[in-house]
């Protein structure tokens, strides 16, 4: 099942498997990237779900909870690759033309997540609402995991708070996790197209920027993934593989949040 909310400028695609934002079209140009065999599921699943994320890997944008990190154990309940969020089917429901939800209930930990997705204009907004079910206290990571298309900003540079991260050229990767004083990130091709994002800091604290130009020859990018991704998170991507996050939500509690993205055209110098 999937989801088309938008106006004639900018238009989303969201689908039920992992509430994933398959497609972000700006004017017709696709932001997001996507694989080669995005879809394609058949055959037999990969030993691990690192390995199995990675096959199946569609790009575009998922939500990475309650651990957005590599897979882990933590109180005898087994954590895949990413967090339970993205590998599950979410229940979508369209609201108007230019807006839809998605809810999903997690069962390795009590939490049910909604996210409102809401196009107005040029600005994309993802307000995600997280709620105990249970009767404890549930630590737990939170991560957006938004991939561009990296060929759109080729030559061009991401600011982070001011600091610029260039992108990589063609055949190379590169990573970095940085310190986010404000949630403001800014993606910046040298044509003149710019996406920013903006969150709440003070919730995801961090940003990850994954850049993989179709630098690795082997297993899973063979090298036919060109990606760019900004991925503000709660959590340092060396936090201790036992535990799930540096997030508290008490008994019954929810915490709510919003990703704002926006699309400029600004004129090249």
């Amino acid at each position: 099942m999937n989801l088309h909310i938008g106006t004639e400028r900018l238009r989303a695609e969201i689908l039920a498997d992992g509430g994933c934002i398959a497609s972000i079209l700006a004017d017709g140009r696709e932001l997001l990237l996507r694989t080669p065999w995005a879809g394609l599921d058949d055959g037999a699943p990969m030993t691990g779900s690192a390995a199995e994320w990675h096959r199946r890997y569609r790009g575009g944008w998922h939500l990475l909870l309650p651990r957005p990190l590599g897979p882990a154990t933590v109180g005898g309940i087994a954590q895949p690759f990413h967090g339970e969020a993205a590998w599950r089917k979410w229940r979508l429901e369209q609201i108007s033309a230019t807006a839809c939800q998605a809810q999903v209930l997690l069962r390795s930990v009590p939490l049910t997540v909604d996210r409102t997705m809401d196009i107005r204009d040029g600005e994309l907004r993802v307000t995600t609402t997280v709620r105990n079910e249970g009767p404890a206290e549930v630590r737990f990571g939170w991560a957006e995991h938004p991939a561009f298309d990296a060929g759109l900003f080729d030559g061009g540079r991401v600011d982070l708070d001011g600091k610029d991260v260039p992108v990589v050229p063609l055949g190379a990767g590169a990573f970095e996790d940085r310190s986010m004083s404000t949630g403001r990130a800014s993606v910046l091709g040298p044509d003149g197209l710019a996406v920013d994002l903006r969150w709440d800091a003070a919730l995801l604290g961090r940003a990850y920027v994954w850049q993989e130009r179709r630098a690795t020859t082997g297993f899973p990018w063979y090298p036919a993934a060109d990606a760019l991704a900004v991925e503000p998170a709660s959590q340092p991507h060396d936090h201790p593989g036992d535990d799930l996050g540096t997030l508290t939500l008490a008994a019954a509690a929810e915490l709510t949040s919003t990703v704002t993205l926006t699309v400029h055209t600004r004129p090249t110098v």
